[in-house]
């Protein structure tokens, strides 16, 4: 394994997959037998941010908000979706990256909260990040 991160979702007989190489591979291995979609957008942090029409730092992160985004997909709703992967992305890949991200979710537990200029910082870094650990 290379990469683990979100390449998309099974609701029920239905597969939504991210417009993107690595997803449309995954597709393959995953959820056969049912009617796939290809999402219109990837799962770029840009992209998403972009189709969602907002920032990370104005999507407010938390267990309301993941709650919020789980039924965003699960009855997908097309103009709501991107920001509901934001929140989703962050609160899973990003979470289990960084402890200070993790925090930020669990004090989230009660009342939704703004990822601050750090937890965005790393989250954007994560990669060089990573690469500089392997080689210390």
């Amino acid at each position: 394994v290379t990469k683990v991160y979100m390449m998309g979702y099974l609701v029920n007989s239905t597969s939504y997959f991210f417009d993107e190489t690595d997803a449309q591979t995954a597709s393959k291995y995953v959820f056969q037998n049912t009617k796939m979609i290809t999402l219109p957008y990837s799962s770029n942090y840009q992209k998403l941010q972009n189709a969602a029409r907002k920032d990370r730092d104005s999507i407010p992160l938390g267990f309301k908000a993941l709650d919020s985004a789980i039924s965003t997909l699960y009855y997908y709703d097309a103009k709501a979706a991107p920001a509901a992967f934001l929140v989703l992305i962050q609160s899973t890949a990003e979470a289990s990256r960084f402890k200070y991200i993790e925090q930020l979710i669990i004090d989230g537990i009660s009342e939704n909260k703004l990822p601050s200029l750090a937890a965005i910082s790393l989250e954007n870094e994560w990669s060089l990040l990573s690469k500089q650990m392997l080689l210390a």
